[in-house]
């Protein structure tokens, strides 16, 4: 890939915060500056905050191109089973809309759909954001002189990024958010099973706990105990817990940034390689 001639901002927005890692331009990848800015998720409309706070971010930033990550509490997920009888992207649009509508019901109709394609035979993923949010995000870009390239849900970022690990066996996939897990089953080359759960807390017992009952629900014979897991809030967790196997998946560190001292900035950067 050939380096960019503009420096590039990696952003994560997430209820109540903002984070920005500005990567300097050219073949030397590096983090030239970092920001936080917080807004108030309680409002009647949280996003006309969030576009506010991202604004103010933004503004001395004009010329640069971004990427941003949302936080999966505002993104809406369905596995989409195999259907012999699809044949392109239009007819598995379609049915993942039509999985969607199922799901969440008329709701479905003002969100932006997306389906993540698996290995042949095998579920697919999709999800959904609003789309007066994702509108949002890209008039302010535009506002401020801001190129945006990607808006991408938190669970595809770091997905992407571990696919090739991930792939190798059947395994659980899970991102801790503050009061939040989203833990996902990746069975035999596809996705069989998503939630979005509430978290006690974060520590590995908390982890294990709901990872025990979801084992315990999961409607597929030798359900995997081996874990993937994503945190914007801790570094590491132990490799092992009781039978589980647990890798902990960090963005890459590159000069500027490291995920072991900088955990807020981890979603912002959760795609960096």
């Amino acid at each position: 890939m050939l380096p960019s001639f503009r420096d590039q901002l990696q952003i994560g927005i997430e209820p109540g915060q903002i984070t920005l890692a500005r990567i300097g331009k050219g073949i030397r990848r590096r983090v030239l500056e970092k920001h936080i800015e917080v807004y108030d998720s309680h409002e009647t409309e949280p996003w006309i905050a969030a576009f506010s706070a991202l604004k103010k971010l933004l503004e001395k930033q004009r010329g640069a191109e971004a990427i941003i990550v949302l936080s999966n509490q505002f993104v809406r997920y369905v596995v989409v089973p195999w259907n012999d009888a699809v044949s392109n992207d239009e007819e598995v649009a379609a049915i993942a809309h039509h999985r969607f509508n199922q799901v969440y019901g008329d709701q479905a109709s003002n969100r932006e759909v997306r389906v993540s394609q698996s290995a042949f035979g095998a579920p697919m993923l999709a999800c959904s954001m609003e789309r007066g949010l994702l509108a949002g995000l890209r008039i302010v870009c535009q506002e401020v002189g801001v190129h945006l390239t990607v808006i991408q849900p938190a669970l595809m970022s770091v997905f992407n990024h571990w696919c090739d690990q991930v792939k190798e066996e059947s395994s659980w996939f899970c991102i801790i958010e503050p009061g939040k897990l989203l833990i996902a089953l990746y069975f035999q080359g596809g996705w069989h099973a998503i939630q979005n759960r509430h978290l006690a807390g974060s520590t590995v017992d908390d982890l294990i706990a709901v990872l025990d009952r979801e084992r315990l629900l999961a409607d597929v014979a030798d359900t995997p105990q081996r874990v993937f897991l994503f945190s914007s809030m801790h570094s590491s967790y132990p490799s092992k817990f009781g039978n589980w196997s647990i890798t902990t998946m960090k963005p890459s560190a590159i000069e500027g940034f490291s995920p072991d001292s900088a955990p807020p900035f981890c979603l912002a950067l959760s795609g960096n390689k």
